[in-house]
């Protein structure tokens, strides 16, 4: 939505495990760091030339 796209545009990072989340950040033009549940999360990470900083099995508060 407009207003979901709006305040994405105000953040300084996206910390996220959301596809719609990282897309609308990368469309922002907000640097995202990717929590993985599924592999459509890996699959656009690595399409926008990132990678993904955990899984959500996984993941640790210091890593992000």
């Amino acid at each position: 939505t407009v207003e979901f796209m709006s305040l994405m545009g105000c953040m300084d990072a996206v910390i996220a495990n959301r596809l719609h989340a990282l897309i609308f950040a990368s469309i922002m033009q907000v640097p995202v760091a990717a929590v993985s549940y599924d592999p459509k999360i890996d699959s656009f990470i690595q399409l926008i030339g990132e990678k993904v900083c955990g899984t959500v099995d996984t993941i640790q508060a210091d890593v992000l």
